[in-house]
């Protein structure tokens, strides 16, 4: 039995499958919403009441924020150790032994 908000309610999970992108589930659900609830009788109300897809979204912008602090901090690295900005974005290889 589920209740929401004190009152009986059905629950209906939604699971995607292996291959399926979550937030395009969900974006395909949302989308889907309005449509569905204009079907409904009076007074049976639609509502979401999980989305996955939050923590999702926020795993993917703490990944790449990582990768944005780690790609800074190789580069400050590098700068150091070179010494010199010219060194430290130089795409070409250079070699340390005298010329």
């Amino acid at each position: 039995m589920v209740r929401v908000d004190g009152k009986p309610a059905i629950l209906l999970s939604i699971l995607k499958s292996g291959d399926a992108s979550t937030i395009n589930v969900v974006e395909g659900i949302r989308a889907r919403l309005p449509r569905i609830r204009a079907t409904l009788p009076e007074g049976v109300r639609l509502d979401l009441l999980l989305d996955q897809s939050v923590f999702v979204r926020a795993a993917v912008t703490g990944v790449v924020t990582e990768a944005a602090i780690a790609a800074g901090l190789t580069g400050l690295m590098i700068l150091l150790f070179l010494g010199s900005w010219r060194s430290t974005s130089s795409s070409s290889p250079r070699s340390l032994s005298p010329s």
